[in-house]
């Protein structure tokens, strides 16, 4: 996709008179790679190439595989808790300890990916943790979560 902006005019409307006349170019391009994305029953324009290499990490999704891991580490330390104990361990209830629990076991891919911040754009903390059943194959995980 190619964005062809015309400064002068912009400048004309954003001070609202017109400019004298200019010799130079006043037309600056913004080109960009991108790509169709289904999410739902919309269709989404996507960024490509390198798109996801600017994007900050996202904290949402790093602190759910932060909780994963730490409940996985309670659970697995030693210290013989149960779920129960692990929740009141956390101040939460026992259901979000269980939902959260299996993306402790999340391809180590993906797991990078994510605290890199080069996941999928449509990849949220919402969308992983309503994940109803996460594949314990890689190769599944990575094509269900789009890796």
């Amino acid at each position: 996709m190619t964005i062809e902006q015309d400064r002068r005019s912009i400048s004309e409307l954003l001070l609202d008179r017109i400019l004298p006349p200019s010799d130079r170019s006043q037309v600056t391009s913004i080109e960009c790679s991108i790509g169709m994305k289904r999410r739902g029953i919309e269709m989404r324009i996507m960024l490509t190439e390198g798109s996801n290499s600017n994007r900050e990490p996202d904290g949402a999704l790093i602190d759910l595989l932060r909780r994963a891991h730490l409940y996985l580490d309670q659970l697995t330390d030693g210290a013989s808790r149960s779920l129960t104990d692990v929740a009141m361990l956390n101040d939460t209830d026992t259901s979000e300890v269980s939902r959260l629990l299996p993306f402790a076991l999340l391809a180590p891919k993906i797991a990078a990916s994510i605290v890199a911040g080069d996941q999928p754009v449509e990849l949220s903390a919402h969308r992983l943790s309503r994940v109803s059943e996460l594949p314990y194959a890689w190769a599944s995980q990575t094509a269900l979560l789009g890796f």
